[in-house]
């Protein structure tokens, strides 16, 4: 990993890199269903920032999180886990 990139995975970014990236606000929507709220925008940056979900940090701000990790999430949501 690089200083300027802490949360990031190495492990796959090409894949990340060709896949759509979504924005937290349509990953709140994706994911949670109840819209993009203050709580479910922290959640996901916290998820990001402990390693729980390989997402892509623009600017040092803008945070992307790609389709494959929205279909994991959610799959782990469903089955409970």
């Amino acid at each position: 990993m690089t200083p300027h990139q802490p949360h990031h995975r190495q492990q796959g970014m090409a894949t990340m890199a060709s896949q759509r990236l979504f924005t937290l606000k349509e990953a709140c929507h994706e994911l949670f269903g109840d819209g993009y709220t203050d709580c479910n925008r922290r959640r996901i940056k916290r998820w990001i920032k402990n390693g729980m979900f390989a997402g892509v940090i623009v600017d040092g701000n803008r945070h992307y999180i790609p389709k494959n990790e929205i279909i994991k999430m959610g799959e782990a949501n469903e089955t409970g886990s």
